[in-house]
């Protein structure tokens, strides 16, 4: 949770309001681009779309509604009730923000790409603020979480992009709309970036380790030059034995390029592992406000 007081009721508030902004803003995607355009969304909502589709007279948001009760009462006995109440309101603000929304919306483009890439901007935006909560808009989510339960192997990221890439099949095939399913497709993987940015930023950092005879040349070349702290690891060769000092940096995408050269013109032969790290907290960084 981003806001922390001391007012348990405060941070209660905030975070239902943060919730229905990010709902709000997420319906705003769904019926001034998606709609219009034929743009199918992933999870439940893309279900309530779909039916909708194939029978106007049904609220996308009333679909929602329905569609969710059973799959929260499912939730409720596995999960718990606090997981559920947070995500029942998510998925109550999706529902009637959508209906409401509808009722005054209008294209804002006729081109469908157009439409998929900045519908996945906003609905990516909006669920990311949801999501940030620590709340969700339950569908497929509880769906997944449940799966996870009994199934812990499973990646909860892939799982729900496999739901979303088969209600959108499903969908194309069912309605001959392939290129909008193509669409579709464009509009949630945008609307996955989205979410990351708005959970993790943009300013994603690197865990850099390096293993080298020339270690301490190449720390104070990064202390000096690039003016990053590094942490010295001692750790054994496993084949031949020999003791070695591991060098573990965290630094920001734009210096990758300048650690390479420092790395490159001291030992050319030192191996290096470079991992994606979503989030760096300390001096240089995110400040760690917790």
């Amino acid at each position: 949770m981003f806001l922390t007081t001391n007012n348990k009721a405060v941070n209660t508030i905030f975070k239902y309001l943060v919730i229905a902004i990010g709902t709000f803003i997420y319906g705003l995607g769904v019926n001034f681009l998606m709609r219009p355009n034929g743009i199918i969304s992933g999870g439940i909502t893309g279900i309530a779309m779909v039916i909708n589709y194939a029978f106007p007279v049904l609220p996308i948001g009333v679909m929602i509604f329905i569609i969710n009760i059973p799959i929260f009462i499912v939730g409720f006995k596995v999960l718990g009730w606090r997981f559920v109440i947070s995500s029942l309101v998510g998925m109550l603000g999706l529902s009637v923000f959508i209906d409401l929304i509808e009722l005054f919306s209008f294209p804002l483009t006729d081109n469908p790409l157009l439409a998929a890439l900045f519908a996945g901007v906003i609905t990516g935006f909006g669920l990311g603020l949801v999501f940030l909560t620590g709340a969700s808009t339950g569908g497929t989510d509880i769906i997944v979480k449940v799966v996870r339960r009994h199934h812990q192997h499973m990646n909860l990221g892939t799982l729900v992009f496999i739901l979303d890439v088969v209600i959108i099949v499903i969908y194309a095939v069912t309605f001959r709309m392939f290129e909008a399913g193509m669409y579709s497709l464009i509009a949630i993987f945008v609307e996955s970036k989205l979410i990351d940015v708005v959970l993790y930023g943009v300013n994603y950092g690197k865990v850099v380790y390096i293993i080298s005879d020339k270690a301490d040349e190449i720390n104070r070349q990064i202390n000096d030059i690039m003016d990053r702290g590094v942490t010295k690891l001692y750790g054994e060769g496993g084949y031949s034995g020999a003791k070695k000092t591991v060098l573990l940096v965290a630094i920001k995408r734009r210096q990758i390029t300048r650690l390479k050269q420092i790395i490159k013109e001291i030992d050319p032969k030192a191996f290096v592992i470079m991992s994606e790290s979503r989030e760096v907290l300390g001096e240089g960084f995110q400040k760690n406000e917790e």
